[in-house]
């Protein structure tokens, strides 16, 4: 008497214990979800490097969104850009240090409101 091919053979789902597919759980409940407080904190991250990237002065934005958001390469935003590779260099230098600035104070600021309740 032949048996049906079993459940864990090669390329087949792993079955549980009451005969469901056990790869749906893995991929429902396999991922967590953030708790209420780092989804908080995430979303201030979030809304303070949205508020950086607009304070920089448009050029500036847009050659590092290229590079950053796009993932473009240096020679590729020069070419859109139509300006030299140099250029975009220096822009990027730029933006990078404004941005960090930017963010800098914010959190400066931040700390300085906490600390003062």
């Amino acid at each position: 008497m032949q048996h049906p091919p079993s459940a864990t053979s090669e390329g087949s789902s792993q079955k549980g214990a009451s005969g469901n597919n056990t790869d749906f759980d893995e991929a429902v409940h396999g991922r967590q979800t953030p708790n209420p407080e780092t989804a908080l904190l995430l979303a201030e991250r979030t809304e303070l490097l949205s508020k950086s990237l607009a304070e920089l002065p448009v050029q500036l934005r847009e050659v590092l969104e290229r590079r950053e958001l796009e993932q473009l390469s240096y020679q590729d935003i020069a070419n859109i850009a139509g300006i030299p590779l140099g250029t975009v260099r220096t822009r990027l230098n730029r933006a990078r240090q404004q941005l960090q600035d930017t963010l800098l104070d914010y959190m400066e600021l931040e700390y300085m409101g906490r600390r003062s309740k």
